[in-house]
């Protein structure tokens, strides 16, 4: 548009709408627009409150790094998200499995095999048996699900979209394309490992982060939407 408008020499007014942005100054500077013509509202008064914690981890070992944010996931969960559906973001494919299995072994260290399974066994028996991945059906059937680009989404999206199970643990590529309602998102977090380059790097802010912090829940169900973010390092937001 702006290409146009230098051409023609006519000038192009743009109107934008969007959610809340991390960097909505950098996109107005993108499209032309001048400060005092940017508004970006805070998450607090978006048609769904959003609720932001960011929890900071000092641990520079990747794989104990993800050991020590299980616990306070899983604690997380059980306090501000008891009995309603969680969706947790992690940095790659092989993670979602793993914390999918770390949070139901605390689980079992509580006594609670089953406590992010609301439906009984039988209700998602049928479901199961059409599950390939072996992994994923045994976490399934205590309520909590993996989902990653790799994955038949399909089963996983029914089981937690009817509420028999709770707790979704995602992929980050899955954030744009993940369709799912839910009261907490979790960024499990803000580091992955490029394969090319053999390091770990950080979250692009305006890629992943966008997309999780826009994650839109349905308002019928939710009165208040809570994200945790877990990092490395302390950003500025």
């Amino acid at each position: 548009m702006r290409y146009i408008a230098h051409q023609t020499k006519n000038q192009i007014r743009i109107v934008c709408l969007s959610t809340s942005l991390a960097n909505a100054q950098d996109l107005g500077e993108w499209i032309g627009a001048t400060p005092h013509t940017i508004f970006n509202f805070h998450p607090s008064v978006r048609p769904v409150p959003l609720e932001i914690h960011i929890q900071s981890y000092s641990i520079p070992h990747f794989a104990s790094l993800m050991m020590a944010m299980a616990k306070p996931i899983y604690v997380a969960i059980t306090n501000y998200s008891s009995d309603r559906p969680a969706i947790v973001f992690v940095p790659s494919r092989r993670q979602c499995r793993l914390t999918a299995v770390d949070l139901l072994t605390f689980c079992a260290a509580d006594g609670t095999t089953d406590r992010f399974l609301h439906a009984h066994a039988s209700d998602i028996e049928n479901h199961l048996k059409h599950v390939n991945d072996k992994a994923l059906a045994e976490t399934l059937q205590h309520g909590v699900g993996f989902y990653h680009e790799a994955l038949d989404k399909r089963i996983v999206e029914e089981l937690f979209e009817s509420g028999a199970i709770q707790v979704v643990v995602a992929s980050r590529d899955t954030c744009w394309g993940i369709n799912l309602n839910c009261h907490m998102v979790i960024v499990m977090g803000t580091q992955f490992f490029k394969g090319k380059e053999h390091r770990y790097a950080d979250y692009p802010i305006g890629w992943n982060f966008n997309a999780i912090l826009n994650f839109e829940s349905n308002q019928i169900f939710f009165t208040k939407r809570i994200c945790i973010i877990n990092i490395t390092r302390l950003y500025k937001v």
